[in-house]
């Protein structure tokens, strides 16, 4: 895929294996964007599903994340599992995780023109850290990331974990 749209490739199109969405800053150029696409698909024999194939919208599921002009949020279906699940009156904590996970901020691209702000943070066993920018006065996420630690790293003192 890469290699047929090596081009287009961040500037009007994203490929994530044999997925891929072409986009543009208005209606003319996503139909440019589209109709060079196809073109590159029929020089190269490429076939699309087209059960999977939508065009013309302006906001989609795409891998799992719903992509639309706020920026890139979870797809609500994949969370309503959890929102569903039973209550538990014993476990406040497992509330509170409830109602963080079906809240998840939506994630922006990167401004390259904006400074980047990396937090972290670590307890005993396990260490998060958000990557995300200032528009105005408000923290916008771009990737969250986290990881549990080995026995080893779990020794670090807590200042070397944030590290």
């Amino acid at each position: 895929m890469l290699d047929i749209f090596y081009d287009m490739v961040e500037k009007t199109m994203e490929v994530f294996m044999d997925d891929f969405s072409v986009f543009g800053n208005s209606f003319e150029n996503c139909l440019s964007c589209l109709d060079k696409m196809l073109q590159k698909c029929k020089d190269t024999n490429l076939s699309l599903n087209w059960e999977k194939s939508h065009f013309m919208v302006k906001e989609g599921i795409v891998l799992g994340h719903k992509i639309s002009k706020n920026g890139i949020e979870v797809d609500k279906a994949k969370v309503d599992v959890i929102a569903k699940l039973p209550h538990l009156t014993t476990v406040k904590a497992f509330q509170t995780l409830k109602k963080k996970l079906t809240k998840a901020q939506i994630l922006i691209s990167q401004n390259w023109d904006l400074p980047f702000e990396l937090m972290c943070d670590a307890s005993d066993f396990a260490i998060g850290v958000v990557l995300g920018q200032r528009h105005g006065k408000h923290f916008r996420p771009i990737h969250y990331a986290s990881k549990t630690m080995n026995d080893a790293e779990s020794n670090y003192p807590t200042t070397k974990k944030r590290c």
